[in-house]
């Protein structure tokens, strides 16, 4: 970003030459600036930590992270950044550090305690940045001092356009202990919709997904089974992974070549580190025409960080029983992000009628300045226009269009210096001036072929054209 927004003023450039450090670099010299990338429990100190059991009261945000033990690299990674003597940190879903006796604030702290005993130094600053920046009793943040809402990025072309898709006959929950059956009409209106937004974004090379959420794992196993054979969706077949973090079984790697796919196998043993990696490469890369994927059907990837930017329809299926609201927030955020750079298409997300959504409109959307429409799915309007050659003017001779020859870089500098008054009125002498500002004339008709009408106001510099 240094290197390349026009906005950085080049001088700036130098002082952003940082050394990156990713989370499993420890090693290495502490000398210079450094910018080290890494997950929190990386810098908790386990044999400091005590159990705090109000850590559990936060888990609606996210999933607790894990301190049964420190890892190889965490002792390493602590003492070299804090051999530096200014440091600060900046937070990723600082939702998560709203209460002071977490075990993440408890880690900066020991950050902040440990520079001053080496060095003298105190943290430079702590910078957190959220979506949803908000206590578990939905309240705001008391330290917030930037806040952008969604409604002025929707209007600044930051973010994709939220619209609540509506049935035009009530959704009707089957009784069905499969939920791929028990949710049939609500994920055939999501299939039908993202088939649509396919179609429109297809010829611009774009690859529009579809976002289901479920209640539990059982529901997102048999939502991605029948997803990926019944016929009913085709266009899924083969092409729907089942992609959240609290999956028991290994990742099995399917077909060969650009046919490839990764599938899971149940198991009772909780999913491996090298599997769970896996799953993340694999999220990262579904934007990419080359992912197989069409579809992520999901549990609790709403509690991690998502940069996925092709979603074009949320079908959410799990009860949303936070008196917060966050997880219906989280959930709109999984389509937010755009496929294409602000300025250009008006794009849009569209979330399947789900009655918390229609709640959270009336509550806190429409403060936020954002007036979320509720329109009927199939009348969701194309916001795209393919723009392509006409093969029948490929020739730039036949549309007769004439490229004049430009000299390589000739220019005109005027020298105003010196100029004065008196040299303009001298300019302007050859000329018949106008009859303006006199009383009861404020209109000069023209009947030439250059001007059809001048206007002059009284009290006003300007002479407007019409």
């Amino acid at each position: 970003m240094f290197d390349e927004d026009p906005l950085i003023p080049p001088e700036w450039r130098g002082d952003w030459n940082l050394s990156v450090v990713l989370q499993d670099e420890a090693s290495g010299a502490a000398t210079g600036g450094t910018l080290y990338l890494t997950n929190i429990h990386r810098l908790y100190d386990t044999a400091k930590r005590k159990k705090n059991a109000e850590e559990d009261s936060y888990a609606w945000m996210g999933p607790i992270v894990s301190k049964s033990k420190a890892l190889d690299t965490g002792a390493a990674l602590r003492d070299r950044i804090t051999a530096h003597r200014r440091v600060m940190v900046v937070n990723d879903e600082a939702h998560h550090v709203w209460d002071s006796g977490s075990a993440w604030n408890e880690a900066i702290r020991t950050l902040h305690e440990t520079i001053l005993a080496r060095s003298g130094c105190k943290l430079v600053a702590q910078l957190d940045f959220s979506a949803t920046p908000k206590d578990n009793k939905g309240l705001l943040f008391k330290h917030i001092v930037c806040d952008t809402p969604l409604g002025e990025a929707v209007d600044a072309g930051i973010v994709k356009t939220p619209l609540i898709g509506q049935a035009s006959r009530k959704l009707v929950e089957q009784a069905d202990d499969n939920a791929a059956y028990r949710w049939e009409q609500h994920l055939l209106l999501g299939y039908e919709r993202w088939k649509a937004s396919k179609a429109e974004w297809e010829a611009s090379g774009k690859k529009p997904l579809l976002f289901i959420m479920c209640d539990d794992t059982d529901a997102a196993d048999q939502i991605t089974q029948r997803f990926n054979t019944d016929p009913l969706f085709e266009q899924l077949n083969g092409k729907t992974i089942n992609l959240h973090t609290n999956l028991k079984g290994k990742l099995k790697k399917v077909g060969r070549g650009k046919e490839a796919r990764y599938e899971f196998v149940e198991d009772e043993k909780a999913i491996s580190d090298d599997d769970l990696k896996a799953l993340r490469k694999l999220s990262r890369e579904l934007d990419s025409n080359a992912s197989p994927y069409f579809c992520i059907v999901s549990v609790l990837m709403l509690r991690e960080g998502w940069d996925v930017r092709n979603v074009t329809t949320i079908v959410p299926l799990r009860p949303y029983s936070s008196k917060a609201n966050i997880l219906p927030e989280q959930t709109l955020g999984r389509g937010l992000r755009r496929m294409t750079p602000p300025g250009q298409a008006n794009e849009l997300v569209t979330v399947v009628e789900h009655p918390a959504f229609a709640s959270l409109y009336q509550q806190e959307l429409a403060q936020e300045g954002l007036p979320l429409e509720i329109v009927e799915l199939d009348r969701v309007p194309a916001t795209t226009i393919s723009i392509f050659p006409d093969e029948a003017h490929k020739d730039v001779n036949a549309l007769n269009i004439q490229i004049p020859t430009l000299s390589a870089g000739f220019r005109i500098v005027p020298k105003l210096e010196g100029l004065t008054i008196q040299d303009v009125k001298k300019a302007f002498k050859p000329y018949k001036p106008l009859p303006l500002g006199k009383q009861g004339n404020n209109e000069i008709q023209y009947e030439d072929d250059t001007c059809s009408q001048m206007k002059w106001w009284r009290n006003c510099n300007s002479i407007y054209l019409c």
